[in-house]
């Protein structure tokens, strides 16, 4: 009877990690895009290694949790199971939380480059999108390149 709660016990472990690693795997990985945004490759690098770390440590630490003392009845089959999933589910939360901790550190860091970045100048748009600039080109200069369009607009 004691295979059968190894059995069942593993099964649901890997379920759980599994279906929690995916859900950091795709989540993780929008946030992750957001920090490293002129960086694709680090970013998609970075959430494997959490995903990773993640899978290891839960799996590792439920495998070590297995050794059971024998049961000899149905109900002592539900209590050893309660007990070990109830610990696994507290030990995938505490490092399901690490992770969270680990993104909303690494967010940080991303917002402080951005602010401490130098400002870039500002950029006249109306050139690159083939608009004259004010007071650039008229009409009355002769310029046949103008447009009608207004490159200012009037005020009343």
């Amino acid at each position: 009877m004691l295979v059968a709660v190894y059995l069942l016990y593993i099964a649901i472990t890997l379920a759980a990690v599994a279906g929690l690693a995916r859900l950091m795997y795709v989540s993780g990985g929008v946030v992750l895009r957001n920090i490293f945004e002129d960086r694709p490759a680090t970013a998609l690098a970075v959430n494997r290694l959490m995903v990773a770390w993640f899978c290891t440590i839960t799996t590792g630490w439920a495998l070590l949790r297995l050794p059971a003392s024998p049961v000899t009845s149905g109900s002592q089959v539900v209590e050893v199971l309660a007990a070990k999933v109830g610990s696994l589910l507290v030990i995938l939360t505490v490092v399901h939380g690490l992770n969270l901790l680990v993104l909303y550190g690494l967010h940080r860091i991303g917002q402080r480059e951005v602010a401490s970045a130098p400002e870039e100048p500002e950029v006249d748009l109306s050139e690159r999108l083939g608009f004259p600039r004010a007071g650039a080109r008229s009409a009355e200069n002769g310029d046949p390149s103008y447009s009608s369009f207004p490159a200012t607009v009037p005020r009343d």
